[in-house]
């Protein structure tokens, strides 16, 4: 009796898992045409102190992506955000606006199961450039 309960709860374990799973996968910074990507710094001056939120990014559709500071004093220069490899041209060129706080970019969404690399360039609001990040893009 003792075996059948272990491997019941088990069973059950692992299909627990597995709805945690697809509800992850389910979840999306895409609402309504725009994806959200938060930019945080931690430390301006070391490998890995700018991050985004998602990394990597997932994209289901055509959508226009949204680059938005959650740290204060930061900006983008105009290069913020730099399209690294998008042989296929799914996204449009990044544009940044006038404050410097936000860059969008609009994926055209044609091809699935498709990354796209690029790099994302800030500084503090005096000028000083940060390290560089290179997240990615999938288009699912």
């Amino acid at each position: 009796m003792t075996r059948k309960v272990l491997l019941s709860s088990i069973a059950a374990a692992v299909g627990l898992l597995g709805c945690v799973e697809v509800g992850m996968r389910q979840g999306s910074p895409c609402n309504a045409g725009v994806c959200k990507v938060a930019v945080t710094i931690t430390d301006c001056t070391a490998v890995g102190g700018v991050s985004v939120n998602p990394d990597p990014l997932p994209v289901r559709g055509s959508n226009d992506i949204e680059w938005e500071f959650a740290t204060a004093n930061y900006s983008f220069p105009q290069n913020g955000i730099i399209i690294g490899s998008d042989p296929k041209g799914e996204l449009d060129k990044p544009k940044l606006v006038p404050s410097g706080k936000k860059v969008t970019v609009h994926d055209k969404h044609k091809e699935t199961n498709y990354k796209i690399y690029y790099a994302v360039n800030v500084m503090k609001d005096d000028g000083t450039p940060c390290i560089p990040l290179d997240p990615w893009i999938y288009n699912e």
